[in-house]
């Protein structure tokens, strides 16, 4: 294919027009849909990954939409290499335009930054600028005359990677201007569309050697595809599986080239047609996440452990992150199952809101958020019997005790006697120990609120009951006076059922004399 340098366009000829593409930030409508410029039939086109064509904008005369890029709103940045614009397309297929550039600065190449602002190749210039959404545009590099850069991308260090279509060179252009050669390919190759994978990988096409190459960071190349020749291809974009879609400007074809080298045709447009700039409909969709616990409007305390579950149909989720309020996100362990121990101590009691994000591996985030009552506040606890320093003569002791909670409240009590186990008695407030030897003691109380928030209080005491048989005094002597009175009693039963001696007859008293 002999290469042109010149733009313009008449109504019978078609001097060699380079475009490019690459993955920006864009709203996603229906992934993996292809947003394609037909250079000569002047329109912008959409080609469905099922194979159907639709078009969004009818461009006037001979416009030559080149690049194409989708902007956070969804909205197509194109480039008109013939009439030197920089053009909005809506949707709904509505042109404005951006900026006039110079008359035959030629701008090909497009990637929107971060900031929302587009980077342009002048392919006849020999520029690269910014044009801001308002059309103030400001130069970050310029090349040697007739080194025609053509492809721009953007890398993950926000520095910008750019094709010289006649220099033959992949180069990396920071915000500042400072250029660095990545790799020199050799002679007419003619480097000229560029996207970068999700290894950082630089996939150009090689319009004059009808080839798609893999340019590593370090600048190592590997052909993926040989195109037969004449091909011509020209612009590149990556889909949502990591596969390569190519416009094929000579044959008139859309393209996908496998990473294994394996090619189909998307679409077969009509002859004369060149396609030229491509982009992708990138995974813009944000994941979705859930907090199951703990739930809306319940207490939390200390050490909270946040739980929940996220998915992302496309790319996968990379990570879920958790913070309470405006504190720093921290990582939670787990993906579509995920779990974070979060650390309220810092807060102070009351209201608060717990955010956990999700992330997917092209970036897109989602969040969701609960509000939570932080109680870090200990419940009040008190003894009230035995009191402390207290003698007791009986092995038998109640520990009675009170306590509040103002915030979660209180959701169980423990006690114990010295060093033994701690027994649970729920929210009972007194627990008593039968058989406790003589001696000094100490009995233990605890009280745990609904958060995990928790109170000790301990009294000593004394018992003096003088065991006997296991046995204290107060209840020998009990016992004992229990015995007397059952032996009174039956003696008396058995007095009173005795029947009384009989008198002996008596003798009658003989009558006077």
């Amino acid at each position: 294919m002999n290469r042109t340098r010149i733009l313009k366009i008449s109504t019978f000829t078609l001097m060699i027009i380079l475009a490019t593409t690459c993955i920006p930030a864009a709203l996603a409508q229906d992934l993996d849909d292809y947003i394609v410029t037909e250079a000569i039939a002047n329109n912008l086109v959409m080609i469905t990954s099922e194979g159907g064509r639709g078009v969004i904008h009818d461009f006037v005369g001979t416009a030559v939409p080149s690049g194409v890029a989708i902007d956070s709103e969804g909205d197509y940045i194109v480039t008109e290499a013939n009439t030197d614009k920089l053009v909005k397309i809506t949707t709904e297929g509505v042109r404005t335009v951006i900026f006039n550039f110079a008359p035959n600065s030629g701008p090909l190449g497009v990637a929107i930054d971060s900031e929302g602002d587009y980077i342009v190749t002048e392919w006849e210039a020999d520029n690269l600028v910014k044009i801001t959404p308002s059309g103030v545009r400001s130069e970050i590099f310029s090349f040697d005359s007739a080194t025609h850069p053509s492809g721009v991308a953007i890398d993950s260090e926000g520095d910008y990677i750019v094709t010289e279509e006649a220099a033959n060179n992949l180069v990396k252009i920071t915000p500042g201007g400072a250029r660095t050669v990545i790799h020199d390919f050799v002679s007419a190759a003619y480097p000229y569309s560029v996207a970068i994978d999700s290894e950082d990988d630089y996939i150009v096409t090689e319009h004059n050697a009808n080839k798609l190459v893999k340019i590593t960071p370090g600048g190592a190349r590997t052909e993926i595809y040989e195109f037969d020749g004449g091909t011509n291809p020209i612009g590149v974009a990556i889909d949502s599986e990591g596969d390569y879609i190519v416009t094929e400007a000579n044959t008139d074809k859309l393209v996908k080239i496998t990473t294994e080298g394996v090619r189909t045709v998307i679409y077969e447009f009509d002859g004369g047609t060149f396609p030229w700039g491509v982009a992708v409909y990138p995974d813009l969709i944000s994941p979705t996440v859930l907090i199951t616990s703990p739930t809306s409007g319940s207490y939390v305390g200390n050490i909270t452990e946040v739980e929940g579950t996220s998915e992302d149909l496309h790319s996968g989720i990379e990570k879920v992150e958790v913070k309470i309020d405006d504190g720093s996100w921290q990582l939670s362990t787990g993906t579509t199952s995920w779990s974070c121990s979060l650390d309220t101590t810092s807060v102070v009691a009351g209201s608060h809101t717990i955010t956990a994000r999700a992330t997917d591996n092209n970036n897109n985030t989602g969040t969701t958020s609960i509000n939570v009552i932080v109680d870090n506040v200990p419940p009040t606890l008190s003894i009230t019997s035995p009191t402390s320093g207290s003698e007791l003569t009986s092995s038998s002791v109640t520990a009675i005790w009170t306590g509040l909670d103002a915030g979660s409240g209180i959701d169980y009590y423990e006690v114990k006697l010295n060093g033994g186990s701690w027994i649970n008695v729920l929210t009972t407030n007194n627990h008593n120990f039968s058989g406790v030897s003589d001696g000094s003691h100490t009995v233990y109380v605890k009280a745990v609120d609904g958060v995990g928030n928790s109170k000790m209080a301990s009294v000593n005491f004394t018992v003096s009951a003088g065991l006997i048989f296991g046995l204290d005094l107060t209840t020998i002597a009990i016992l004992g006076a229990a015995f007397i009175i059952v032996i009174v009693v039956i003696v008396y039963l058995i007095f009173r059922g005795r029947k009384p001696p009989t008198p002996p007859p008596s003798t009658p008293t003989p009558p006077p004399t």
